[in-house]
């Protein structure tokens, strides 16, 4: 009878044969450890409530704009209120237009005599506010630079409703601009400052000063007509940084220089005139902001589209 060989057999160690089962348990518990540790996260992260608590950032961002808007509402109330009792007290007195009348007067002066500026002006000392109050135009000093003198002749030729159009330009490039919600108030405080609707009743050359502050916003060139108004002279700075503001400026200046007489005459009534500072027209710069502002708080979309220009 054949017998099968004899297979050898092997003894595993038992060190060898524990070592292998604890290879073998290391990884199914490094995983549960890890599942345990994480499960006060998960189970926070997977409540059935979402957390809706708006943080304080949230809440400044949403009631921020509306409480700016109110409070802007209710600045422009004054403003219409304080518009309504400037506007009476004007038309009291027949002085609604009284400084587009003064403006004709200037310009009827130049063009029948050459020069702007009354006779009592050159001869001496007088108050700069001669007039002020009355609707006596004839009696009032000019004191606009020689060059005023011909752009007076022709306003003067025109319909009056045109020496009001261009102010229309200051909400349209405002609409433009879309000015952030803290300038809100301040443009609303800007129009309820009594001088601001005095000048527009008045139709005083600042509402002008600010539409030259617009355009030299917008395009650059604008901003130095603002020196036809000596105490708004700084704010012709705006657009300096334009190559066609040099061109005004130098046009202006050399028709100046053609207007030689008429220079002298307005050193000397300048010198003659008397309660008077380069710090009167102070009082119609919040005119001036509206513009100003307006730009400053531009919004994102159009701060891309009007910076200052440079051509």
């Amino acid at each position: 009878m054949r017998t099968a060989p004899m297979v050898p057999s092997f003894e595993v160690p038992a060190r060898v044969v524990r070592s292998a089962a604890m290879s073998g348990l290391r990884q199914p518990i490094r995983r549960a450890l890890g599942i345990v540790r994480s499960a006060p996260s998960r189970l926070a992260g997977s409540s059935s409530e979402p957390d809706t608590t708006p943080d304080q950032g949230s809440i400044r961002k949403r009631w921020l704009p509306l409480a700016l808007f109110a409070l802007s509402v209710l600045i422009l109330i004054v403003a219409a209120l304080v518009a309504v009792a400037r506007f009476s007290a004007f038309a009291s007195r027949g002085l609604v237009g009284i400084d587009l009348s003064l403006v004709s007067e200037l310009g009827r002066r130049w063009a029948e005599t050459g020069s702007q500026y009354a006779a009592f002006q050159l001869v001496g000392p007088y108050p700069y506010d001669q007039g002020a109050g009355t609707t006596d135009v004839a009696q009032m000093p000019g004191l606009y630079p020689p060059l005023a003198g011909p752009l007076f002749a022709v306003v003067r030729l025109l319909p009056p409703i045109l020496w009001w159009a261009p102010l229309l330009l200051i909400p349209a490039v405002l609409a433009r601009w879309r000015p952030a919600p803290w300038a809100w108030p301040l443009l609303a405080g800007c129009l309820a400052w009594p001088n601001t609707t005095s000048s527009i009743v008045a139709g005083n050359t600042a509402m002008w000063v600010a539409v030259f502050v617009t355009g030299g916003l917008m395009v650059g060139w604008p901003a130095a007509l603002t020196l036809l108004k000596p105490t708004f002279a700084p704010l012709a700075l705006i657009g300096v940084r334009s190559r066609s503001w040099y061109l005004v400026v130098a046009a202006m200046a050399l028709g100046t220089l053609f207007m030689t007489e008429e220079l002298l005459r307005y050193l000397t009534v300048i010198q003659h005139q008397r309660g008077s500072s380069l710090l009167y027209s102070v009082g119609d710069l919040p005119m001036m902001l509206i513009p100003i502002l307006g730009y400053l708080a531009r919004s994102e979309a159009s701060r891309r589209n009007s910076t200052l220009p440079r051509d």
